[in-house]
C-alpha cells in the first residue's frame, strides 16, 4: 500500500514538472528552452521629401533664367541692343558717335514669369575700313539691376555687358555679337528652397548670331563660369559650354553634364 502511494506522489512530481517548463531536450542530454518574440516595424510620421535636386540643377536654372527673354535674359537684351544700334546707324552713321538710353522694363501684364530691371545703355559706332562687307561696327555696353521670377528660381541680380555688334550693313541677313555679359546676385530655388544664397555668372560669347527678320537666334557658341554660396548647401563652382540652336534653344553643358535650356521660358531639361 505504502508503495502505490509513493508511486502515485512520483508520478504528479512527473506532471506538474512538465507544466512548468516547455522544453526540448537536445542531442546531447541538455534541455533548450525556446522563446519567440514578435516586433512590429515603426511606423514612420516624417513629412514627404522636397523634389529632388542638386547644385548643379540649381546652376543649370540660373544659367537657364539669365539666357532666357521671359526673364530679360542676354537673348532680350542683344535682340534690345541690335535693334537700338540698326536704328541709330539708319539715320547716323558718323563713326565716333555716341549715345545712351535709360530704361525700365517689365514684363508684360499677365506673364507667369516676371522680371522688373532698370538698364543704362551706352552705345559707340566704330569704323573698320578694312573691311568691304561689315564697314561699322558698335559697341553696347550696359549697366543693369533688378530680378526676375521663374518656375525654377527667384533671382534678384545685378550686372553688366558689354558687346561689340556686326552685321549693321543692309547687305547682311545677320547680326553678329560677341562679349560678355556678367551678373552677380541672390538666389533661392523654388524646387527646394534650402538651395538658397549667392551667385555669380560669366558668359563669354564668342559668337552670337541674330536673325533681322524676326530677331531670333540662327546659331553661336560661349563659355560659362557659375558660382555660388549657400548656407544650407554649400559652395558650387561650374564650367561649361553653351551652343545656341536655330530652334530657340541652347545646349547647356556644366562638366560632363547635358541641359536643353528654352530661350524664351529659361526651363531647362537635363539629357
Amino acid at each position: 500500500m505504502k508503495f502505490r502511494l509513493l508511486l502515485v506522489i512520483l508520478l504528479l512530481c512527473g506532471v506538474l514538472s512538465c507544466k512548468k517548463n516547455d522544453s526540448t531536450p537536445s542531442p546531447n542530454g541538455k534541455t533548450t528552452t525556446t522563446t519567440t518574440t514578435t516586433t512590429t516595424p515603426p511606423t514612420s510620421t516624417s513629412p514627404s521629401a522636397p523634389p529632388a535636386t542638386d547644385a548643379m540643377d540649381v546652376a543649370a536654372n540660373l544659367v537657364g533664367g539669365s539666357l532666357a527673354a521671359n526673364s530679360n535674359g542676354l537673348l532680350n537684351i542683344a535682340v534690345a541692343c541690335t535693334a537700338a544700334a540698326q536704328a541709330k546707324m539708319n539715320v547716323d552713321s558718323v563713326c565716333g558717335t555716341n549715345w545712351a538710353s535709360n530704361l525700365m522694363i517689365s514684363n508684360p501684364d499677365g506673364a507667369a514669369i516676371t522680371y522688373s530691371y532698370k538698364s543704362k545703355y551706352s552705345y559707340t559706332i566704330n569704323c573698320n575700313d578694312t573691311s568691304k562687307t561689315d564697314k561699322y561696327n558698335v559697341v553696347s555696353g550696359l549697366v543693369y539691376n533688378g530680378k526676375f521670377n521663374n518656375s525654377n528660381v527667384l533671382y534678384n541680380n545685378s550686372g553688366t555687358t558689354l558687346f561689340t555688334i556686326n552685321g549693321l550693313s543692309k547687305a547682311s541677313a545677320l547680326y553678329g555679337l560677341s562679349g560678355e555679359y556678367v551678373s552677380t546676385g541672390t538666389f533661392t530655388s523654388k524646387l527646394d528652397t534650402t538651395f538658397a544664397g549667392s551667385s555669380d555668372i560669366d558668359i563669354k560669347i564668342s559668337a552670337l548670331t541674330l536673325s533681322k527678320a524676326g530677331a531670333t537666334v540662327a546659331g553661336g557658341n560661349a563659355s560659362v563660369t557659375v558660382t555660388g554660396t549657400m548656407p544650407q548647401r554649400g559652395q558650387f563652382n561650374y564650367t561649361g559650354s553653351i551652343v545656341f540652336n536655330a530652334n530657340n534653344t541652347a545646349v547647356l553643358t556644366l562638366y560632363s553634364t547635358v541641359y536643353l535650356v528654352n530661350l524664351t521660358t529659361g526651363e531647362d531639361t537635363k539629357q
